[in-house]
């Protein structure tokens, strides 16, 4: 049994979430999970998961609602490119961030869980679509000043955290290390 916490911006209800047997669409062949929740004034409301469309790392769910806000928020940011990581997958996508590179678009790597609490609490959700924002300016403002240095980049992209912080990785061209080595040597000739 595990904890999660649901309810609106001002009302949050500890909840406890009970995991019955994955159920198969046929139609669609989308894994569907049902999840009774319990709220703290003893009623029941059952919730299903679904897992998601598009780029992702591990298996991430969301309910209904989450999965709207998602659709909507990758098209609200559509020049970057989204990939929602599983809970269970978050130390490994941060180690692994270069992988998930996009020579098209800038990548944020986003997990489940902000996703769901982004549905569900417009504080929350203002105060990451701002780091995202923010994100994808200082990644735009990261390359032109890479490119003007001479380094050709070929992604890039951002993992944002829980504590609302931010990384950048990018994705260098072979000729990065040719190129570095070059500056090297005029400096060390200076």
């Amino acid at each position: 049994m595990s904890t999660i916490s649901a309810g609106t911006p001002a009302v949050a209800e500890s909840v406890s979430a009970h995991y019955n047997t994955s159920k198969t669409n046929r139609k669609t062949d989308e894994k569907r999970e049902d999840i009774a929740i319990t709220k703290s004034d003893g009623s029941t409301e059952t919730v299903k998961k679904t897992k998601v469309s598009g780029r992702t790392v591990g298996s991430p769910e969301l309910t209904e609602k989450a999965a709207k806000y998602y659709e909507e928020l990758k098209k609200k940011y559509g020049n970057l490119d989204f990939i929602l990581v599983s809970k269970d997958q978050k130390e490994y996508a941060k180690a692994n961030a270069s992988r998930y590179s996009n020579p098209n678009k800038m990548v944020v790597l986003i997990d489940e869980e902000k996703i769901e609490r982004m549905a569900e609490d417009e504080k929350f959700r203002s105060q990451y679509e701002s780091i995202i924002s923010q994100g994808a300016n200082g990644l735009t403002q990261l390359k032109s000043k890479l490119a003007n240095m001479g380094l050709n980049v070929k992604s890039c992209g951002m993992n944002v955290y829980d504590n609302g912080a931010t990384s950048f990785f990018a994705t260098m061209d072979q000729s990065f290390k040719s190129q570095n080595k070059t500056a090297q040597e005029r400096l060390a000739k200076k």
